[in-house]
């Protein structure tokens, strides 16, 4: 039988640092109203994905990446500043059918979490499955792009959390849910860590802002999914 290995994911009193600190310093708060103003500028896809890098670079990090699931629920990267060869590589090995950060966004859970923390969860158990391998690839792959680390922040669209509480399916209530990525290239885990943590508030507000800028302004502006699993099929 292999152990529980939720609470190395899941916010408990011992581990506090999955917890969304409300506290924002006039500082931050000042910062934040900058960022809501020039998202909402915004005139096109292209132009919020530099506005929003931008952003992303002042505070410390190189890329950011949408991830979640279309209306018939395939896997979708919907806004990215990722290498094209690691996306082409997640695509081609069909990498998205077994990443639990998507599982993960699929399952409702709230809370926000680390590349890290998987690797710590795959580092523990008992027996490897192919989940588990899969997953040790997908790290193994961001990291060969020097993305030692990612912070991955799930969001729900708003007024959405009714409906998914209601439906039986994982898929049916949350395929308007996003799944917010950001990474740092070229920084160890140990400083990515300690650089989410020095501005989880600014960063947990930015991303709920960035989340529903996306969706109310550009979401039907979506390019062709980046992973489109059909030809994916077919390449295999």
């Amino acid at each position: 039988m292999q152990p529980d290995n939720r609470e190395n994911i899941c916010p408990d009193g011992a581990n506090q640092r999955f917890e969304i600190d409300q506290g924002l310093s006039l500082e931050g708060l000042n910062d934040h109203n900058d960022f809501v103003k020039q998202l909402v500028a915004s005139k096109t896809p292209n132009d919020f994905s530099n506005r929003l890098l931008s952003i992303v670079n002042q505070l410390g990090f190189s890329d950011f990446a949408f991830m979640g699931f279309t209306h018939n629920h395939k896997p979708h990267v919907f806004l990215t500043t990722l290498p094209e060869e690691l996306l082409t590589s997640y695509q081609d090995q069909r990498l998205y059918k077994y990443d639990m950060g998507l599982d993960y966004l699929k399952a409702n859970n709230p809370t926000h979490f680390y590349h890290s923390d998987i690797q710590q969860i795959i580092d523990s158990v008992c027996a490897l499955t192919q989940t588990f391998d899969k997953n040790r690839e997908i790290l193994a792959l961001y990291k060969k792009f020097e993305f030692n680390d990612a912070y991955l922040m799930p969001y729900k669209p708003v007024g959405k959390e009714v409906n998914a509480q209601k439906t039986k399916s994982k898929e049916t209530g949350n395929k308007d849910s996003l799944l917010f990525s950001l990474m740092a290239k070229g920084a160890t885990a140990s400083e990515f860590v300690a650089l989410t943590e020095s501005r989880r508030a600014v960063l947990h507000l930015l991303g709920e802002t960035a989340i529903r800028v996306y969706q109310n302004n550009f979401k039907s502006h979506n390019p062709a999914p980046r992973i489109n699993s059909e030809s994916a099929a077919v390449q295999i």
